[in-house]
């Protein structure tokens, strides 16, 4: 596996990570506030919903949108989320900002794939994809709970920018060295998304 393929499978170890950082300390966040009940027994449902809707975005719009485009822009995305949620809000936009995570979680998994098999020549990194995404989302909340104190959990959800601020710049390495790889005989082929 090139070098490449393995920074790849490490964006996408961060980038589950920190989102399963943000949903993780989502609803303790609302309770430290003193938000509503309402909005307290919503945020999890309504993020779940978008979820869905995020799936289906992707489904729907595969065919017009580039990988690499959606992936950057669903991780800035998430580092917009995630330090929003890291400030005081009103139980509106707080629901808003965790719908959209939902939204931008599905997006990104869906867009991994493709930059795993760009980055790998042998393609054998798509083979791992998914225990990436699973070893991250079993490990990013142990890593963001170093910045949990009594009663303040705004601290996870800047370890969670910075994981997906990593996981960026991981993506970006990985697709230059990549590139590096092509020579004049063998051009490097962009994957696409399926159309049907």
């Amino acid at each position: 596996m090139a070098k490449s393929g393995w920074i790849a499978l490490l964006s996408v170890f961060l980038s589950m990570a920190a989102v399963l950082s943000i949903w993780v300390y989502i609803p303790p966040l609302a309770i430290l506030r003193g938000y509503p009940e309402w909005a307290v027994r919503s945020a999890v449902p309504f993020g779940i919903g978008m979820e869905a809707c995020g799936g289906l975005a992707i489904v729907i719009f595969s065919r017009w949108i580039g990988w690499r485009g959606g992936l950057t822009f669903s991780l800035i995305a998430l580092i917009l989320f995630g330090l929003a949620l890291s400030v005081e809000q009103s139980p509106m936009v707080y629901l808003a900002v965790t719908g959209g995570v939902g939204f931008a979680w599905m997006f990104t998994m869906s867009l991994q794939l493709p930059l795993a098999e760009f980055a790998d020549p042998s393609r054998r990194s798509m083979a791992f994809v998914s225990p990436a995404q699973f070893l991250g989302a079993g490990v990013g909340p142990a890593i963001a709970s170093a910045g949990v104190h009594a009663n303040d959990v705004q601290g996870a959800f800047y370890i969670a920018a910075l994981m997906l601020a990593a996981s960026l710049g991981c993506m970006a390495i990985a697709v230059l060295g990549r590139a590096a790889l092509a020579t004049p005989e063998r051009k490097v082929e962009t994957p696409s998304l399926p159309t049907e």
